[in-house]
């Protein structure tokens, strides 16, 4: 029976992990003439091969037990022993002989209960090393977690709470997500977190869903079943140990095949994009108030105010030294759980005070030609002094504005500056 299963999942595994561990464990022996082979499928859940020896042919599914159980009749007793290793966390896999030399294999796969129960192939699937800390440090960051996952549902709740994973009592299959309509899906999709025996298919479209609600979604998978939800989701993460399709579509290679990168990727990204939003902030602001004073001016019928020199002046103290500043001595950022808010976070915080900036230099500079016409040197220093005082400002304001903490290092930064 070790050696018809060894040999099924080197000749049928599909180059999917479980079809690769089950040929590196059991070894398979020349059975004779491979007639036709049926490799694994996500929407069949189980593999086939036809082996002629001499005269006798013999037909052989490795797969799933809820569709394996299609092609042979399994018993009570032997089905309370696959859900006990189920719920305990292992993977199990049906070994069926069917008694047939013609039908084709896709065809028989559809249901016959012809075939005799030969055996099971169980097998131990441990967290990955990290797994635990990974998924605590993503929870308290305030990201949802859920479990997208082709086998058996009760093996999938009891890994979930071994990692650690929130409402990993409620999950729910792929079979019984077909059969809901459009407005049921979505309430199963908010309400579950553990979706188990899932097409490729229903992944990518649970990526869609949750993007839908301007969720920003990442996918973590290694499998070629994974390939278009990584492909769909915002972030791909895939495995450097896993599928070569699934590897090409993801954005982000773990090279170490360990989840605790994750932790370390989002804080050095969560920095990266705290800088950039700072830096944007001080760019905006220039933009904003800059275009404000020229059309104040346009309006009132003066000349602009700033030369060539006020404005490195005002670049070197508003622009230049504290992009150095926040590039070198960046503050503590707050985890973003969606980088999509970049516009709402820089631009739309920033234009309020940026207008005002820019009326209250407009009006200074009116006022103060007004009262001395003849003046034009000084009145154009004092209004760069009240932009480049506005500008200041604005570089302390920022933290506030974005929700930044400082360390010392950043607040010693700002001393300096």
């Amino acid at each position: 029976m070790t050696q018809i299963a060894g040999l099924v999942a080197r000749e049928a595994g599909g180059g999917n992990a479980t079809g690769q561990a089950i040929a590196a464990q059991l070894v398979s022996a020349d059975h004779g003439e491979i007639r036709e082979v049926m490799s694994f499928s996500s929407a069949r859940k189980m593999s086939a091969i036809r082996v002629a020896a001499g005269r006798t042919v013999k037909t052989y599914f490795l797969g799933a037990p809820e569709y394996v159980a299609e092609l042979a009749p399994v018993k009570q007793s032997v089905q309370r022993q696959l859900d006990e290793w189920a719920s305990s966390g292992r993977r199990v896999l049906l070994l069926v002989e069917v008694r047939d030399e013609k039908t084709p294999l896709k065809q028989l796969a559809k249901g016959t209960k012809d075939g005799v129960l030969l055996g099971a192939v169980v097998l131990v699937n441990p967290l990955r090393e990290g797994v635990e800390k990974t998924v605590t440090f993503l929870q308290n960051k305030g990201v949802s977690i859920r479990v997208i996952s082709g086998d058996n549902p009760q093996t999938v709740q009891y890994i979930a709470h071994q990692a650690g994973i929130t409402g990993a009592e409620k999950s729910i299959t792929g079979k019984e997500l077909a059969a809901l309509s459009q407005a049921d899906f979505e309430r199963a999709l908010d309400e579950n977190t553990i979706f188990a025996r899932v097409l490729p298919e229903q992944k990518e479209r649970l990526v869609e869903y949750f993007q839908s609600k301007g969720l920003f979604t990442g996918m973590v998978g290694d499998g070629v079943n994974d390939a278009l939800a990584l492909k769909k989701a915002d972030l791909g993460v895939a495995m450097h140990a896993g599928a070569t399709v699934s590897r090409r579509v993801a954005d982000v290679i773990l090279l170490n095949n360990s989840f605790t990168a994750l932790p370390m990727g989002m804080k050095l990204g969560s920095r990266i994009i705290q800088a950039i939003e700072i830096i944007a902030t001080l760019f905006f602001h220039k933009i904003i108030y800059g275009v404000v004073l020229l059309l104040g001016t346009l309006v009132l019928g003066m000349a602009y105010p700033f030369m060539p020199r006020h404005i490195t002046f005002m670049n070197m103290f508003l622009v230049s030294l504290p992009t150095i500043m926040w590039t070198v001595f960046p503050p503590m950022s707050p985890h973003r759980a969606n980088p999509r808010n970049f516009w709402q976070d820089t631009l739309q915080a920033v234009a309020p005070i940026a207008i005002i900036t820019g009326l209250t230099v407009t009006f200074t500079y009116w006022v103060l030609s007004l009262v001395y016409p003849d003046r034009s040197v000084q009145v154009a220093t004092m209004t760069v002094l009240t932009a480049t005082f506005f500008g200041v400002y604005l570089v302390f304001l920022t933290a506030r504005m974005l929700g930044v903490t400082f360390n010392k290092t950043a607040k010693k930064a700002r001393l300096l500056y």
